[in-house]
């Protein structure tokens, strides 16, 4: 049986050319689409709670003073919390309730592929968190950590290092598909999908939800190690005492930043 689920998570990152005002309505439409996912709430600030409504989003996203996020949330099933960041750090995040059934989990899958089409995206993950001893006691649990690390890449680890590893779902699209480039992410042992506007998926297995823990430890790795010579995922670091995995930046996402930096261009 599966370990017990720690989290469901979504992480997004918008690809280029990209526009702040249209990302928010786009964001807000594919939400939208689905009834089950309609948010209950929203707020400029993360705490704050209002009334949902996608016009006063839009209004208050065009304003001056905003201050470059939108926060959403969903208080019936299926419930979530969700984010939209149209500032520096370009980011969609979703985190739904552990707790959900079974039987809603292929929703969360669908809105991750419609928001992927309609952004854009550069690089998402969708991946599910099972609990792993900590500290670990073997090199397989040691591994299942590392996977539940690099498969949670927040905008300010993911700035600096790039992408950290493959989740459950991985989509790569725009220049994050040139850092490891097409045909070697198209012959990933693993199941791989060229989608219609431009991005490539990688599934770690055809049932997401209930492979086990042993059998995606191995199908991570050997996907990882397949891409490994691209120098494009970021370089886990062990703490002593096991403890903790921090990251520093690949050689090709170094080289990324010292070109885009020569170029006078801000972020990644």
């Amino acid at each position: 049986m599966n370990p017990t689920i720690k989290a469901l998570e979504f992480s997004l990152y918008p690809g280029e050319p990209f526009n702040a005002d249209q990302a928010v309505r786009d964001f807000l439409v594919t939400v939208e689409a689905d009834p089950i996912l309609i948010p209950t709430t929203w707020g400029p600030a993360e705490r704050q709670r209002l009334e949902y409504r996608k016009e006063d989003i839009l209004a208050r996203a065009a304003g001056e003073k905003f201050a470059g996020v939108v926060y959403i949330h969903r208080n019936k099933a299926i419930k979530y919390d969700g984010s939209v960041d149209i500032g520096p750090f370009r980011y969609i995040g979703f985190s739904f309730d552990k707790a959900l059934a079974e039987s809603q989990w292929p929703a969360l899958l669908s809105l991750s592929d419609r928001l992927a089409a309609a952004i854009k995206t550069r690089f998402a993950v969708f991946h599910i968190f099972r609990a792993v001893p900590f500290p670990w006691t073997s090199e397989e649990d040691k591994l299942r950590r590392l996977m539940n690390v690099a498969a949670y890449p927040v905008p300010s680890v993911f700035r600096k290092n790039g992408p950290l590893g493959l989740g459950l779902r991985t989509i790569f699209g725009g220049d994050i598909i040139d850092l490891f480039g097409r045909e070697r992410l198209l012959s990933t042992p693993a199941r791989v999908s060229e989608l219609p506007w431009g991005g490539i998926q990688i599934d770690l297995a055809k049932d997401l939800w209930n492979i086990e823990p042993e059998t995606l430890a191995q199908t991570w790795k050997a996907a990882m190690d397949h891409l490994a010579p691209a120098q494009a995922f970021a370089v886990p670091v062990f703490r002593e005492g096991r403890e903790a995995i921090m990251f520093t930046p690949s050689p090709a996402w170094s080289a990324k930043i010292k070109a885009r930096s020569s170029a006078g261009r801000k972020g990644t």
